[in-house]
Parts: structure tokens; sequence; C-alpha cells
């Protein structure tokens, strides 16, 4: 047996142990076939080894079931995390921007619902006011990337257009108003393209974390109470469910400890708090998206999500026509203390409206 099938087998063996359809005699059964083991894919005999000191658990301590699903579920995230850090290190940056003085304008950020409509309408720029920047973000790229790619060309001109090619980068960890062709930014999302599938799978395998880790809130009676007071405060009208999410997350702080600090700023910083933060709502099942058994796709285009957030916060205002975006991004952003005006729009209309209001 090689070591990609040991790996395989072991993960099933483990799964079928986690779920109660085999008991501690099964599982030793399979290990023995590993006896005439292999070497060969390094990332594969690695996996190999993390699987089988969950096995150890079992044999030796006889771990719960219970306790063999988290752990099992903990280690699959850390060997896609892996994947995704290993492919990244793979490529160079590829950048044709230069930062760029935006004279006071105010900042106006679309959330991919609305910069869609924007770029396949007929609305001209002259109808925005000359106060209010449109910016762009990798993330807006990064999802016409996985659209129909005989559309890509056009998009990419007319977000040049709208945009004046204004984009939100993160240079030496700070968020830097940058000004670069769509092009480029296209160009590092294709040659990245696999480590944007491993981090999808990555959200698709934590859509069972909240049955995993917080069974005792993942009920429909607990997601009618989340979800029915105040939503615009639910980061406050919960605050001891949101920091056992928080804990299970593995969260060095609290919903407080975050509401006393100062705003973050860095990369670094920003980035994992929201994030985390996001995943915590998830978790609770707090303005969640209702998604059908097998819908992949809609999971995989939910990490997206987290990316604007991560962009829009470093915007003057955050437009978007999803109403489970519009609760998230005010919880988030009043709790980091972010200065970024929510609005929630349904057409161009409200977005000119918006960006109206915007330049005063």
């Amino acid at each position: 047996m090689n070591a990609k099938e040991a790996e395989v087998l072991l993960e099933q063996s483990l799964e079928n142990y986690a779920n109660g359809c085999a008991g501690k005699q099964e599982l030793i059964a399979d290990i023995r076939k590993l006896w005439y083991l292999e070497e060969g894919d390094v990332d594969a005999m690695q996996n190999v080894y993390l699987y089988l000191h969950l096995v150890k658990e079992v044999v030796e301590r006889n771990a719960s079931p219970e306790s063999v699903k988290a752990s099992l579920q903990r280690t699959r995230k850390l060997i896609r995390i892996d994947k995704m850090w290993e492919e990244m290190a793979k490529y160079k940056n590829l950048s044709g921007a230069r930062t760029v003085d935006l004279k006071g304008k105010k900042t106006l950020y679309l959330d991919q619902n609305l910069f869609t409509r924007l770029l396949e309408g007929d609305t001209e720029k002259e109808g925005f006011p000359g106060k209010v920047q449109i910016v762009y973000s990798p993330a807006h790229i990064e999802e016409i990337y996985k659209s129909e790619e005989e559309y890509h060309k056009k998009e990419l001109q007319k977000i040049s257009y709208f945009t004046d090619n204004v984009i939100l980068l993160y240079l030496d960890d700070v968020p830097t108003w940058m000004q670069e062709e769509p092009g480029y930014s296209y160009q590092r999302i294709k040659r990245t393209e696999k480590a944007t599938q491993l981090a999808e799978e990555y959200k698709v395998l934590e859509q069972t974390d909240g049955d995993i880790f917080l069974p005792q809130y993942n009920t429909n009676q607990y997601r009618q109470i989340f979800n029915g007071q105040k939503p615009e405060t639910f980061l406050w009208n919960f605050t001891k469910e949101v920091n056992a999410a928080l804990r299970c997350l593995g969260a060095a702080y609290t919903v407080e400890q975050l509401e006393a600090s100062e705003e973050p700023y860095r990369y670094s910083d920003i980035n994992g708090k929201i994030h985390t933060l996001y995943k915590a709502m998830d978790l609770l099942g707090f303005k969640k998206d209702k998604i059908k058994n097998g819908n992949d796709r809609k999971v995989r285009s939910s990490r997206h999500d987290i990316e604007h957030l991560l962009y829009a916060s470093s915007a003057d205002c955050f437009c978007t026509a999803d109403e489970n975006m519009y609760f998230r991004a005010v919880n988030l952003f009043k709790l980091l203390k972010k200065g970024t005006d929510v609005k929630k729009c349904n057409d161009i209309h409200d977005i000119v409206s918006a960006a109206n209001d915007l330049a005063g």
C-alpha cells in the first residue's frame, strides 16, 4: 500500500469511527493493513502520521467518537491550510501598482452583487459625484475570473472606467490606495488559481463546524433567537454565545476585549479578526445564507464575502444588496471601530444616492 492509499484509508476509517459506523476493533483491523506501507508522496506520508496520532488516541486512551470527530475536523483543516500556504509560496508578486493621491475624495466600495450590476448596466461615470471615488479590490477580480471567460475583457475595461484603476492593496502590511490596471490583478488571480480553489475547499469543509464544535447552538430554535433580536447589534446581544464560538475557533480575545482595544489597522491584524468574527457568526447561524446539501458552489462563493468585508473596512462607504452581508458588516465594522458607513442598496439609483450622501 502506498502513502496516498494509506492516507485515504485512515481518513475514512476515522470518519467511520467518529460517526459511529465502526468500532475500535474495526479501526485496529484497518491499521493492520498498513503493515507493508511503502514510502512515497511526502505530503501523504505527513498526513498519514497525523491520522495515526488520532488512531493512537482511540487505541490507547479510548477517545470517544465525539472527540475523534472534532480532532479529525481540526486535522483536515490543518492539512488544507498547509497546502494553501505551500501553493502561495510558489508565486512571486506581479504588480503594476503605484500609490495614488485621492485628493480628499471619499471612497465607495461596492459588494460584488452591486458591482456586477454597475458593470452590466448602461450607467455613465458622470452620474456619480466628483468628490466620490468608486474603488475595486482583488476580491472583485477573483469573482470575475470565476465567471464566463468571454465577458472578462469587457468587464475589466469597465472596472478601469468606473474606478480610474484605483484599487486597495496592502503595502508593507498597511492598507494603501493604489492605481493599477485591473489586468495586473487578473493575472495575479490566474497564477494563484490553485490556491484559491484550496481556500474554497477549506470553506466547504467549515460548513460542518457548527455540528461538531457548537451543537448546542446549532438548532432552529437558537437560529431564530439569534436572527430575531435587533440584528444590527447581534455581537452585543449574544456576547456569551459569540465568545464561545470565538474560543472554538482558537481566538485569543473576546468581544469585550475587542471593544476595549484600538482599531485594528494592519493587514496581519484586521484580516484575522474579520475572518474569525465572520466564522463565529457562521457557527451561530447569524444571517447565514441557506445552503442546500451538496450546493458547494454557493459555499465556495461565500468565501469571497469575507474578502470583500476586509477591503471594504478601509473605505468610507460600503454598499451591498445582500441583507445578510449588510447586518454582518454593521456588526463587524462597529466592533472593530471602522468608520465605514454601511448602506443597503437595491439598484443603481440607490448606489448613486449613497454616493451623493457620501459627497455631502
